[in-house]
């Protein structure tokens, strides 16, 4: 395995609102017999994963047009899977004993099963400089791994979401506690320094964002630029200074938001919600196109690295552009 693509794309293509308003479908890929959990893209923008409730990964060539490889695993169960820095290697969550897969898909074998959680996995994502990766669990955990080494680094207790920043030396993990009188959240966004992965475990975050809302945040994520954190709880979008931690936008939903992703620009930001429709903002807080094409709940989005293309998901694939 030779082949690495380290790092995050160098010159994000420029989007404007004419862009975003002007999205389309272009293509659909029916697969999977089940929703979607997961959508990931290789570093260089031309391969695509998903991963679905059905127990089946698939690997599509964006520039084939095609499907190049089919993975299942009988043993374990194939659950969330993600794209390592090599791209004949993946991440893949386990059904039944909650361990995470290091797979080639190039002979279709398990390298290595990291083993540690004990609840579904919700969310794995690797750094964008090294091989480093991060699982969170319906355990209440999130835990941070060193591929090469095969071994837990750090586990972060009652952690709801963990994520990289841009550098790959920041890790912010997701805690809450809950006012039972108001029912009222308060969100704490612990930020890690993981410049020296090994001391981890002996280190407190050099900050912690409150952030007080209706619901707890069940996902987080940092712009491309480095200057936002993105979080969402059921029915509300953050927009937050990543330096100083403050609210700079906040919009109540009036629909379930599944999941988010941020244009690769740092311009934009966008919604995948239980009705199907998608709701793309600006990184200002405007409303600036709602997409009304999945007639079921829309699992998961992603923009690519590298081309103006966005990929949404419910049972089937589907692939935006622009039209202009």
């Amino acid at each position: 395995m030779e082949e690495n693509t380290n790092g995050a794309s160098d010159t994000p293509i420029e989007l404007n609102d004419s862009i975003i308003s002007s999205l389309k479908t272009c293509n659909l890929i029916k697969n999977h017999e089940a929703p979607l959990n997961n959508i990931s893209v290789s570093n260089d923008g031309n391969l695509y994963l998903t991963s679905g409730n059905d127990n089946q990964i698939f690997i599509y060539s964006l520039l084939k047009n095609e499907i190049i490889r089919h993975l299942v695993n009988k043993k374990f169960g194939c659950d969330k899977a993600i794209f390592t820095h090599n791209t004949k290697a993946i991440l893949c969550a386990s059904k039944s004993d909650y361990r995470i897969m290091y797979w080639c898909t190039h002979n279709n074998k398990i390298l290595y099963s990291f083993l540690g959680h004990s609840d579904i996995i919700t969310d794995l994502c690797i750094n964008p400089f090294n091989d480093l990766f991060m699982s969170t669990s319906n355990d209440k955990t999130s835990r941070l791994w060193d591929l090469n080494k095969k071994k837990c680094l750090c586990i972060f207790q009652d952690s709801q979401c963990a994520v990289f920043d841009n550098t790959g030396k920041v890790l912010a993990s997701v805690t809450y506690s809950m006012d039972k009188e108001t029912e009222r959240y308060e969100n704490f966004i612990n930020l890690y320094n993981i410049e020296n992965p090994e001391s981890i475990n002996d280190e407190k975050p050099f900050d912690v964002f409150s952030i007080k809302s209706n619901g707890f945040i069940k996902q987080i994520k940092f712009s491309n630029n480095g200057d936002y954190l993105i979080g969402i709880t059921d029915n509300y979008l953050f927009i937050i200074d990543a330096v100083g931690g403050k609210i700079l936008y906040e919009m109540e939903i009036n629909d379930e938001i599944n999941t988010v992703d941020i244009t690769p620009d740092s311009k934009y930001v966008a919604l995948a919600c239980a009705s199907g429709n998608v709701l793309i903002y600006s990184i200002k807080g405007n409303l600036i196109k709602t997409l009304e094409f999945h007639t079921k709940n829309c699992e998961c989005i992603t923009f690519n690295p590298r081309y103006a293309i966005m990929a949404t998901a419910d049972t089937n694939l589907v692939f935006w552009i622009s039209s202009e």
